[in-house]
């Protein structure tokens, strides 16, 4: 049991960092549910023992999506160009058209699909498919980046991903800070890319409820997965290092924070405001204790918090011509596809009608 002055103590810490009182009491009092669990058993999903053989490949990514087929294309295209060798995509039960988007990468063997419905109501799907992942495709790779189809993982001055991570495999993980983008202004969908439309974020660092991170871990020597930010590595750490190889396991104390010098994900939390509402309206199933409301209005509340003020950041446009260049040519080549595939379809329907016609004369 804590005790009242460990509680004071951690009040006033938050007081001096916080923005509003809402703020305030929302990070003092998720603080003291933290340590209050400390003694806790741990939680997540522990992975069984794995072989450590040495990875024939560098640098894959695993994420989970639903209903994202608008966006898909970018964020792949996205994906070769930081130099990803591989994409696992759990598909969360899309009904879209993301399957016909996705076909062409499924067809060159870049992207692999699995399907990811939600079959426990009370679990965590993000963190079941991310622990399939490194059991069944870890072992093939060097390094494992988990992140949504709203994020887009990053390197700020080298060209690409695998020349900053290879100057960073003494590290079992690597905790890269979020940057969380808001509507920009739009009410709805703008045609163009998301890392162009959408440039306005909160300033960083970020108010304690907006802080976090997402990982990039060597699959190996992750022993459980505690969330979809968090790894727990066989060293018995929870978290990782960040660029500057320092330990991050809090996302309290501004010390111990990835900082985004070398590395960012650009999180797109909520794209246009119709997006949005859509976004949470979507969410049917709580996880754990958690029931869909709470879900519901703590997204809306980050949204709030992130529009309350917002700065300027271009940093990713160094990319943007570049992505906006595949993602034309994939489009034109996709279009071209379907195109003669009607073509053909067409000349078999003529051919079985002459046919039909033929033998309606014998």
């Amino acid at each position: 049991m804590l005790a009242h002055a460990d509680f004071r103590a951690i009040w006033r810490r938050f007081r001096l960092q916080c923005r509003s009182v809402e703020v305030v009491r929302s990070c003092a009092l998720k603080a003291y549910r933290k340590l209050a669990r400390a003694q806790e058993p741990a939680t997540g999903l522990q992975l069984p023992s794995r072989a450590h053989a040495q990875p024939a490949r560098y640098l894959s990514v695993v994420a989970i999506a639903k209903n994202e087929g608008r966006y898909l294309r970018e964020w792949i295209e996205f994906q070769r160009l930081m130099g990803v060798e591989h994409v696992y995509l759990y598909d969360n039960g899309s009904t879209d058209d993301s399957g016909a988007i996705v076909a062409p990468y499924v067809a060159e063997g870049f992207v692999t699909v699995i399907p990811w419905v939600t079959f426990d109501a009370g679990a965590h799907p993000q963190r079941q498919a991310y622990a399939h992942a490194l059991c069944n495709f870890g072992s093939q790779f060097r390094w494992m980046a988990f992140i949504d189809l709203d994020e887009f993982l990053f390197p700020v001055t080298a060209p690409n991903l695998v020349e900053v991570l290879s100057g960073y495999e003494d590290c079992p993980c690597l905790c890269v800070a979020w940057f969380d983008f808001g509507f920009g202004g739009h009410e709805s969908a703008p045609a163009g890319l998301v890392i162009e439309n959408y440039t306005q974020r909160a300033p960083f660092p970020l108010a304690p409820e907006l802080r976090n991170w997402k990982s990039i871990v060597q699959p190996a020597v992750v022993a459980r997965v505690t969330g979809a930010h968090m790894f727990e590595l066989v060293s018995g750490i929870t978290g990782g290092f960040d660029e500057r190889k320092n330990p991050v396991t809090s996302k309290i104390r501004d010390d111990v924070l990835p900082r985004g010098a070398v590395l960012r994900v650009n999180h797109y939390f909520t794209r246009s405001r119709q997006e949005f509402v859509v976004k949470v309206n979507r969410i049917m199933t709580g996880f754990g204790s958690s029931s869909p409301e709470y879900w519901k209005k703590k997204k809306q509340r980050i949204a709030e918090m992130i529009e309350v003020e917002t700065v300027r950041d271009d940093v990713i446009l160094r990319f943007a011509q570049e992505v906006r260049e595949r993602v034309f040519s994939a489009s034109l080549s996709f279009t071209r596809k379907r195109r003669n595939k009607m073509v053909v379809c067409h000349a078999d329907e003529s051919l079985a009608l002459s046919d039909s016609k033929i033998a309606s004369h014998l």
